[in-house]
């Protein structure tokens, strides 16, 4: 920490609100230990394996900053000690240009920052024949992580034809001379748009996991765990403490189920079953948006406690927060942005 600027001090935020976890945040992601094992192991086992969940419930950050961000560890130790890193993991997620063309891209680029010496100048243009030969170099599998898959759909609902993503992705999980497994995160609402592959991956949902919404203790693990990270990194005169029972209130003020949004609905729990609400579960997103709220409002104040008067009585409370969030990012945009955005 002493040798970083300001702006790298700056960057080093414990909690994301809306935005994901990335692997670079490996560090302050906690919560989801069970989760990213289940995932490994799925995806080190299976050429194709289905995630899906809510929309919010934390799909990307567990890939990122839990899955990937351990696999590319192990892919480095392999090569620091066996000379070859026998895994590539690499997701794409940018499903506006040609699938085929930007998964290829995103393997050779994490080939080009891993282990370069797999690329050769002849390697075949297509992404079967260069899984095939870059699988063979790097002496293990090519692992593909499909993040927000649904958008392919958006874009490419109609495409087909043999040069395209939707026949050449079915035959290349079905060829067992690729040495490449493959992931599809999803969300939950539209998991029924992957029937479109049905007739060429018979067994497509044979293999799924369903990520759901923080239980209550790995959900006081994502509020008390960044916090330690965080603490790890600093001096002692700039260290953050949690004050006592903060947790506990908002563990209950965020319960499944327990914000509403406005009469279109009640939040998330109405587009999910009712066994996280059964069961106690903490609504992720709206945890993650609480605490960076609260830890933004103490650190303006320079303050190194996160206290339940500054939740209660300078926010509002989880739920105000929660509910004023959309009011103040629309307010925060000009007249035609609005639009947009609506």
């Amino acid at each position: 920490v002493a040798e970083m600027g300001p702006a790298a001090a700056d960057e080093l935020i414990p909690f994301k609100g809306l935005s994901p976890y990335a692997e670079d945040d490996a560090r302050f992601f906690f919560g989801r230990e069970k989760a990213q094992r289940i995932i490994r192991a799925n995806l080190l086992a299976y050429p194709l394996t289905v995630l899906y969940g809510a929309t919010g419930v934390g799909k990307s950050s567990v890939l990122r900053a839990g899955v990937l961000h351990q696999l590319h560890q192990e892919a480095l130790d392999n090569l620091a000690q066996l000379g070859q890193p026998e895994l590539v993991v690499v997701v794409v997620s940018n499903w506006r240009d040609e699938p085929l063309i930007t998964t290829r891209q995103s393997v050779r680029q994490a080939l080009a920052d891993l282990y370069p010496a797999a690329l050769h100048p002849d390697d075949p243009p297509g992404l079967r024949d260069a899984l095939k030969v870059w699988a063979e170099r790097v002496a293990g599998p090519i692992l593909v992580v499909l993040d927000q898959f649904e958008e392919y759909f958006l874009y490419r609902a109609d495409e087909q034809g043999p040069d395209t993503f939707a026949e050449q992705f079915p035959q290349i999980v079905n060829d067992v001379d690729v040495l490449a497994n493959f992931l599809v995160a999803i969300r939950e609402d539209a998991l029924a748009w992957l029937d479109r592959f049905k007739r060429q991956l018979p067994n497509l949902l044979d293999n799924y996991i369903r990520i759901r919404h923080l239980d209550k203790e790995s959900a006081r693990k994502a509020i008390v765990g960044p916090v330690d990270a965080w603490n790890r990194l600093r001096p002692e005169e700039e260290r953050v403490t949690l004050e006592p029972g903060l947790d506990d209130a908002l563990l209950d003020d965020l319960k499944f189920g327990q914000v509403a949004l406005g009469a279109r609905g009640q939040g998330l729990a109405g587009r999910e079953s009712t066994i996280d609400a059964l069961q106690g579960a903490v609504e992720t997103p709206y945890l993650q948006l609480v605490m960076r709220r609260l830890w933004d409002t103490e650190q303006a104040k320079g303050s190194h406690r996160l206290r339940l008067v500054t939740l209660q009585d300078d926010l509002g409370g989880a739920a105000h927060i929660v509910r004023t969030h959309l009011d103040d990012s629309m307010g925060s945009l000009d007249p035609a942005e609005q639009g947009i955005a609506a």
